[in-house]
């Protein structure tokens, strides 16, 4: 009784391995293309974060070209009023100075 039809077919060792196999085979298709399909988001976030510091670092270079230089006198005057007020202190910065000089050449 079961040689007949669709039960012969359906119960037999041969068709039951090939339609295991084309599950199988669908699921990892399946598996391995929906990620592909899918937007990325990521491409548009990490070009509005771009644009914000491109923005943010023009408005950090308009802020210190307004406001000028950071120091308020010129190094020169610095080493003048510190020669008039003690002559020692004067001496180490010279020879800081010095320090300085001959490890840079």
């Amino acid at each position: 009784m079961l040689d007949v039809g669709i039960f012969s077919i359906l119960f037999d060792k041969t068709f039951l391995a090939t339609a295991a196999a084309a599950i199988i085979a669908f699921a990892a298709i399946v598996t391995l293309g929906l990620p592909m399909l899918e937007r990325n988001p990521l491409d548009k976030r990490l070009k509005a974060v771009a644009e914000r510091r491109e923005e943010l670092r023009q408005r950090h270079h308009e802020s210190l070209n307004k406001r000028g230089s950071l120091r308020s006198t010129p190094i020169s005057s610095n080493r003048r009023i510190r020669a008039k007020s003690s002559p020692r202190l004067a001496s180490a910065a010279r020879g800081r100075s010095s320090l300085l000089c001959s490890s840079v050449s």
